[in-house]
């Protein structure tokens, strides 16, 4: 009789597993493991259940793929007989990563992580990891109490774990730049700094983006690349932003900076305040093979006003002046470049007075001159009769006014010939 009993128990379980096809529910609702009958007979010979059964089940989403750099959330879905209740506990998580019951549906759980930029390999595109969940009965509900403990039974002897693969794979997002500035003003002879910050999905230590700096390649468009150069060899990463720091360099000492361009057909003014030039910056994700956009920097670099230069019109190293009778000496000082506006210091022109009773006060006038940035002067005075003939040293002064520091002197020899006074009978 004991193993009648035991045949129809078997065969009414296969039939109820049978009978159990709604997908859109939960897979063991209104299943009965445990005929009044046979239930006490059989426990003993209840072979053990795994996670995946009729008798339990946990479902996770069909692909948990991450991506590195990124958050995303899976759910997993978990079903046991109707009345008994439940958790569902995780092992084996991955840093970072939350598992827990979702606040809107029952029987779900979300696992959401965000995989750090280096959880891949070098020289690897995806990584595989396992994590486990396990269904922790937290109680029994039936009214019928020997069927509580009987379900506290059965389950006791199941696998209650699953282990679930999940895949973390590298990003084909494109790297995003981030430039310190658009536009760069510094003046000829100095330099100035700027960084660049490229945040790039999958890159680390030993795998780390690349930026590169190029002109534009515009027709009359001066490449302000030619004046950039890499502060560090490497990059360095910050914590703060999440990006990778490149630190650059421009340098307007490394080269000559061009008034005009090659091109002759480009119309350049030669006298131009400054030279406007404009460079891209793109950078480069070799974990995915991907590229930014280019972003554009305009350069501009301000001319260095030049020093004044002086002109005689007398040619001669030495100029010759005769006591006694009114001299007149004409010069002109100007900026070589044509920039800028040159001023001759009143300073320089009191030096002809100090010659003091050998010469008359002189008179001076200084105007602009006929050129750009130039002044021409005017300088009228009587040397005073002496014994002899002597050499007398004037420095003369002038800036550019667009730059303090842009000022030049020049030291001019002067040869009081006393003949005329002597031949007066002047001679003092």
């Amino acid at each position: 009789m004991k193993a009648s009993i035991n045949y129809i128990f078997t065969l009414t379980t296969l039939l109820a597993v049978v009978g159990c096809t709604d997908s859109g529910s939960n897979p063991v609702k209104d299943y009965d493991f445990y005929p009044d009958l046979v239930a006490e007979q059989t426990a003993e010979k209840m072979p053990q259940a795994t996670v995946g059964s009729d008798y339990m089940q946990v479902i996770p989403d069909n692909d948990i793929n991450f991506v590195e750099g990124e958050e995303s959330t899976f759910k997993i879905r978990a079903y046991i007989y109707d009345q008994v209740s439940f958790n569902l506990k995780a092992f084996y998580l991955p840093a970072g990563a939350v598992f827990q019951a979702d606040p809107t549906t029952p029987n779900t759980w979300n696992l959401t992580w965000k995989p750090n930029t280096n959880f891949i390999d070098p020289g690897q595109y995806d990584r595989q990891h396992e994590i486990e969940v396990e269904l922790v009965p937290t109680g029994y509900h039936d009214v019928d109490e020997q069927k509580n403990r009987s379900a506290e039974a059965l389950i006791s002897r199941l696998d209650k774990r699953r282990r679930i693969p999940i895949s973390v794979r590298r990003s084909d997002k494109p790297p995003v730049v981030e430039l310190s500035t658009s536009h760069i003003t510094v003046n000829e002879g100095d330099q100035s700094a700027f960084q660049v910050n490229v945040k790039a999905p999958g890159t680390h230590a030993q795998n780390k983006p690349r930026v590169v700096v190029m002109g534009t390649g515009q027709k009359c468009v001066a490449n302000g690349a030619s004046f950039i150069y890499p502060s560090n060899n490497n990059p360095i990463w910050s914590e703060d932003t999440q990006s990778w720091v490149f630190s650059y360099t421009v340098d307007t000492n490394a080269q000559s900076v061009p008034t005009q361009l090659n091109d002759r057909t480009c119309q350049k003014d030669p006298k131009a305040a400054s030279l406007i030039s404009r460079f891209l910056v793109k950078a480069f994700n070799p974990s995915a093979g991907t590229s930014s956009p280019e972003e554009l920097i305009k350069l501009e670099i301000k001319f260095a006003p030049k020093k004044p230069v002086f002109s005689f019109a007398s040619g001669k190293e030495t100029i010759k002046l005769f006591a006694g009778a009114l001299n007149v000496i004409t010069f002109s000082a100007y900026a070589p470049d044509g920039r800028g506006q040159v001023e001759v210091l009143e300073e320089s022109i009191q030096q002809f007075a100090k010659l003091g009773e050998k010469m008359h006060a002189p008179e001076t006038a200084c105007k602009a001159g006929s050129q750009a940035s130039q002044v021409e002067c005017v300088v009228a005075f009587k040397p005073l009769c002496g014994k002899k003939n002597h050499k007398e040293t004037v420095e003369i002064k002038a800036k550019n006014t667009t730059d303090s520091e842009a000022h030049s002197s020049v030291k001019k020899a002067f040869e009081i010939d006393n003949s005329l006074c002597a031949a007066a009978g002047q001679g003092a």
